[in-house]
């Protein structure tokens, strides 16, 4: 079949779907190297949906056709098993001999990666909402023994906003994850994450040497694309860009910057949840307990760093520093050298 002729199969005003629970497609929403997202609408609610359109013919070009099959089934598999208010959950999929129909719930306020182009960077009020919502949605998955494997602003949609209290601080968005199609079942006995897979810039160090280290990688992975992530939503920057270094040795060594007027104004408490998620080690990363009793998420004030215990002779000093102007410096010495 010619190209054209595909195209027309999967295009506005067509309809996909078992007999009695038919969708009409509407506009187009978006499309990748495989597939097409648009609006579609369930024939016998009238309810508006939204469907990712795999085109099969094009899949094969990507790879092995069966680990491409066997990659959609896994997510539609992982999908199934997953309904939450912070992730976009699976309405139903159907499958044609050149089409594979996904049907999702419609997300209408675009990525997070558009809001945060379009606004140079979020506010912490609104990182803040946003992050805690991701915190909600990755620690049901996780529960669930599924890792996103691919968290990033493209891939959180925005469900809906609202002016902020106090006004000042922005607005609340209310956002989804979505996009499940790296995503990988650990729990259960099935197989552990071995696969380098996911973007570049928000591969935690332990995905990108994990083929050449061996052994696997678990949900702390994630919480290195959390942190990437709210970096993100702070400054409007990639943590690791590849510019200044190659970007496997900035991810590596965690060789990132939070100085210069993009975070002139941004919390010490921020900072330190972004460098507590994005640890070299994944068992210092900070976890969802750690991320939820945080001072940032929480609102409570940072903790002052521990003070070292002073010696003798310098608590004597300390004590002489703040006592009366007339201690002369020879008794200070003389104390000093009599301890």
């Amino acid at each position: 079949m010619a190209a054209d002729d595909a195209a027309a199969e999967v295009s506005p005003g067509a309809t996909f779907g078992p007999p009695g629970d038919e969708y009409e497609i509407g506009k187009q929403l978006g499309n990748g190297a495989a597939s097409r997202v648009f609006a579609c609408r369930r024939l016998n609610t009238n309810e508006q949906l939204a469907v990712k359109a795999v085109d099969l013919r094009r899949l094969c070009l990507l790879g092995d056709l069966q680990d491409q099959m066997t990659r959609l089934d896994s997510e539609v598999g992982i999908l199934h098993e997953l309904r939450h208010e912070r992730i976009v959950n699976l309405q139903g999929f159907y499958k044609t001999d050149n089409w594979y129909f996904l049907v999702m719930e419609l997300v209408g306020g675009g990525e997070l990666f558009d809001l945060i182009v379009r606004n140079k960077s979020l506010s912490e009020s609104e990182a803040r909402h946003i992050f805690l919502q991701l915190l909600e949605g990755v620690g049901y998955m996780h529960a669930r023994g599924v890792l996103h494997r691919d968290l990033k602003p493209e891939n959180i949609l925005v469900a809906g906003s609202r002016p902020a209290e106090p006004p000042e601080s922005g607005h609340n968005y209310d956002v989804k994850i979505a996009d499940f199609g790296l995503s990988k079942a650990i729990g259960g006995g099935a197989s552990l994450a071995r696969t380098r897979v996911g973007t570049p810039q928000y591969w935690a160090p332990e995905v990108l040497d994990v083929q050449k280290r061996g052994g696997s990688y678990d949900q702390a992975a994630d919480f290195w694309g959390l942190g990437a992530v709210l970096f993100v939503m702070l400054c409007g920057r990639y943590p690791f860009d590849g510019q200044k270094q190659a970007l496997d040795d900035q991810i590596r060594t965690a060789s990132y910057s939070m100085t210069g007027s993009r975070w002139r104004n941004i919390s010490e408490a921020a900072k330190s949840l972004v460098r507590g998620l994005l640890r070299v080690n994944p068992v210092d990363r900070l976890s969802l307990d750690d991320c939820l009793s945080h001072p940032w998420v929480t609102g409570e004030p940072m903790p002052l760093p521990k003070r070292l215990p002073l010696k003798p002779a310098a608590a004597w000093l300390c004590l002489l520093n703040v006592g009366p102007p007339r201690e002369s410096l020879k008794t200070r010495v003389l104390l000093q050298k009599s301890l």
